[in-house]
C-alpha cells in the first residue's frame, strides 16, 4: 500500500509532520522522479524540463531541491502508474538507458553550484549508484547492462569512491 511505502524509514528517514528538511542528509534519500512530486509553480520561473532528454524529471528535482528550504508530503495517492505501458525506456533494454549518464552530469553540475564539493562526494556517489542500479536491474540487454556498470565504475573512480564506500552507500 502507498501508506506503508511512505512510512518506510529506510526510504524516507527524515520525514516529520513539519515536512522534509532540504539538506544534504535528505538529498540522496528522496526519489528524483516526477511520479511522486507536486511542485509549486514558482520554481518553474527559472527551471524547465530539458526537451528530448530521457529522465528529464531528475535534474528538475535536484534544481528545486537546491532552492527549497523544506518539502511537504502527503500519504494520499495522487497518481496512477502503469508499469506495463509500451515505450518505457527500461522495458526493452533500449540504449536510451545510457542517457542516465547525461542526467548525472547535469545533477552534479547543479549540486556543485550549491554545495561544497568535499561534502557532495559521498552524496554524488550514492545518487549515481542508485540511479544506475535502478536501470541496471530492469534492463535485459547484456550490452546495455555492461555499459551501465562500466559507466558507473568510471564515475565512482572519479569521485574516489572505494568498493567498501560503494557497498556502504
Amino acid at each position: 500500500s502507498t501508506l506503508t511505502f511512505l512510512d518506510d524509514r529506510n526510504v524516507y528517514p527524515f520525514w516529520s509532520k513539519e515536512g522534509i528538511q532540504s539538506n544534504l542528509q535528505t538529498l540522496s534519500s528522496l526519489y528524483p522522479s516526477a511520479w511522486n512530486k507536486i511542485y509549486h509553480r514558482r520554481y518553474f520561473n527559472d527551471i524547465q524540463y530539458d526537451a528530448g532528454l530521457y529522465y528529464e524529471d531528475h535534474p528538475v528535482f535536484y534544481k528545486t531541491f537546491a532552492q527549497a528550504r523544506r518539502f511537504g508530503f502527503t500519504p494520499d495517492p495522487a497518481y496512477l502508474h502503469r508499469t506495463r505501458s509500451s515505450g518505457r525506456i527500461t522495458a526493452d533494454g533500449s540504449r536510451r538507458c545510457i542517457d542516465v549518464f547525461t542526467v548525472l552530469d547535469i545533477i552534479e553540475s547543479v549540486l556543485r553550484s550549491h554545495y561544497p564539493y568535499h561534502e557532495l562526494r559521498p552524496i554524488l556517489a550514492r545518487i549515481q549508484i542508485r540511479l544506475v542500479w535502478e536501470r541496471y536491474w530492469v534492463v535485459s540487454n547484456e550490452e546495455v547492462k555492461y555499459q551501465l556498470a562500466e559507466g558507473l565504475r568510471m564515475r565512482l573512480d572519479r569521485l574516489r569512491t572505494t568498493r567498501d564506500d560503494a557497498m556502504r552507500l
